[in-house]
């Protein structure tokens, strides 16, 4: 296969978060236009890259509906493999960002892990380089791979902005500020910077102190959902980090 030119200019498929922010992180180092609906696929000829950049099942249908320009065709899902591309287009990769986006929320994109797949080695190296002007952690990742570390990002992010919805929650219902809580939230993200998760760990379920967390427990007995999820989440961390009790301790 041929040495590749350098990817000089790029079409970014989609409107959503992660489009938006991609649109911006490339436009200081190539020109980049912006394909907002599926019905205007049209690529320009000089188009070095195309960034599917939808929801993981819309990936499939935008691939097959772009014409074959000859193009490096990527898409940005973690969960996705690669495969779904290569039945319509023989040079393709993944250009997977692990962050989380929202267009209201700027980012410091060369803080960004960017983990990169390619069907050749060609293009391989040349998305990493192309990369490698935006993010200063970017490393080769296989489907598989890329798949354990979306699921862990799930725990990492997701779930943990759930954990907060729910705080806020509990908090309005007592008729309290939720931003009493931030000072909290920003110590304990930033503990992780110099802790294990295990190290970091504190409250009534790590030092095995069950007639807190029974309390805890009675109190949510109008929130059955969130009494569901204290409990296990308590009884994870019991099994865990607590040294001095016996296994399988359970909280009732």
């Amino acid at each position: 296969m041929e040495i590749r030119e350098p990817i000089r200019k790029v079409a970014i498929v989609g409107r959503g978060n992660v489009a938006y922010h991609l649109c911006r992180a490339f436009g200081d180092t190539v020109e980049v236009v912006q394909i907002n609906s599926r019905s205007e696929l049209k690529i320009e000829d000089d188009v070095s890259m195309i960034v599917i950049a939808v929801a993981d099942s819309a990936i499939q249908d935008v691939a097959a509906g772009l014409p074959s320009s000859g193009a490096l065709v990527v898409h940005t899902s973690g969960s996705v493999g690669i495969d779904i591309l290569r039945e319509y287009h023989d040079r393709c990769g993944v250009l997977y960002p692990l962050q989380t986006f929202s267009k209201a929320k700027d980012l410091d994109y060369s803080k960004i892990p960017f983990f990169i797949e390619a069907n050749y080695p060609e293009d391989l190296r040349n998305l990493m380089d192309f990369a490698a002007k935006i993010s200063s952690l970017v490393t080769a990742a296989d489907s598989g791979q890329r798949r354990q570390i979306h699921l862990s990002a799930v725990f990492a992010c997701n779930f943990v902005n759930r954990m907060y919805d729910i705080a806020w929650k509990l908090m309005k219902d007592s008729n309290l500020p939720p931003e009493f809580l931030q000072p909290l939230i920003e110590e304990t993200a930033s503990k992780i910077r110099d802790l294990t998760p295990v190290e970091a760990q504190t409250g009534p379920a790590r030092r095995g102190d069950t007639a807190v967390v029974d309390r805890h427990l009675g109190l949510l007995t109008s929130y059955p959902e969130y009494k569901e999820i204290y409990r296990i989440i308590s009884e994870g961390i019991m099994n865990e980090n607590i040294k001095d009790c016996s296994p399988g301790v359970t909280v009732q």
